[in-house]
């Protein structure tokens, strides 16, 4: 089943924004800034601000997320807007923009060095020449237990500041 959305103009007010209801979906293009709408989700009561634009030479539609209205005023989303269509009547795309900026955080994000990496350093250069055999399995079993299974922990000792202070202890002599 197809969702039900509603679509009408109105001018974007926060008083009026606030007391939205409605049972279906709702698409509503602001009456000042061509281009500009809200949708109002009816399951989850979200409104979320867009602007649809048409790509520069290409006949390519595209529509970039500016905001949830709970964090943004209507004043503000207008200015995004109008940020937004200046750089493209200026020849820029801003979702473009917008996903190059993602890519380059996701292709950082990726080159950090990984807990496995970390882990594996740890065993070679501190518990094998440091430690007896039965506090190696020991230690061994403890990580598999408590670190490589659960990706909450992971995450949080894949932090960069996190690995140098590690690092930095467990290299000194």
């Amino acid at each position: 089943m197809a969702t039900e959305w509603k679509c009408y103009k109105q001018t974007f007010r926060d008083t009026w924004i606030r007391s939205l209801k409605s049972p279906v979906n709702l698409l509503i293009t602001d009456t000042i800034i061509p281009g500009l709408h809200l949708r109002f989700y009816a399951t989850t009561k979200n409104i979320v601000f867009y602007l649809g634009y048409m790509v520069k030479g290409s006949r390519q539609h595209r529509n970039i997320k500016i905001g949830n209205w709970v964090d943004l005023k209507t004043e503000t989303v207008r200015e995004q807007a109008a940020e937004f269509r200046k750089q493209v009547t200026n020849g820029f795309d801003p979702m473009e923009e917008r996903q190059k900026e993602i890519k380059k955080t996701l292709d950082e994000q990726r080159q950090r060095i990984k807990v496995s990496v970390l882990l594996e350093e740890y065993f070679e250069k501190v518990s094998k020449t440091r430690k007896r055999a039965s506090t190696q399995k020991s230690d061994r079993g403890q990580i598999d237990r408590y670190i490589s299974r659960s990706n909450r922990a992971r995450r949080r000792l894949d932090d960069p500041d996190i690995i140098r202070r590690v690092r930095k202890k467990y290299t000194r002599k």
